[in-house]
């Protein structure tokens, strides 16, 4: 049976993207194999983090475009309050509280308040509730 190993043996696993896979090759059961199963778990854990901080970043940017009635109508929409509630704690009327929420929802590509809560979470508006 044959096992995988690196053909570029100077390159380390932090060095590797993640389809530098073609780097490895099928060789003899007999060969030194130790540090293969390392160097495939960082590239996948880096590149899980990589695309993770790539999301971040874009929700991130999406949400800093809000505008500052956009990002508290959607700060409460994420915190579970209704229109009534939220024209009420910003003056304003639930039809208009409607149409903040739907520019967020086109600027921010959202559709239900699960979304609002992912969001929030993801980019710390929100704290999760203790257990």
């Amino acid at each position: 049976m044959d096992n995988i190993v690196p053909l570029m043996a100077q390159r380390s696993a932090m060095d590797l993207e993640p389809n530098d896979l073609s780097l490895f090759a099928r060789v003899p059961e007999s060969s030194n194999v130790a540090g293969v199963a390392s160097a495939l778990t960082l590239l996948h854990q880096r590149d899980a983090t990589s695309r993770l901080d790539a999301s971040n970043a874009a929700d991130r940017a999406r949400y800093e475009r809000l505008t500052d009635r956009e990002r508290a109508v959607f700060g409460l929409i994420a915190e579970g309050y209704t229109a009534p509630e939220i024209g009420e704690q910003l003056a304003i009327s639930p039809k208009t509280v409607d149409t903040y929420k739907q520019r967020v929802n086109d600027k921010l590509g959202l559709a239900h308040r699960a979304d609002y809560v992912k969001l929030a979470l993801k980019l710390g508006l929100l704290q999760a509730p203790a257990s």
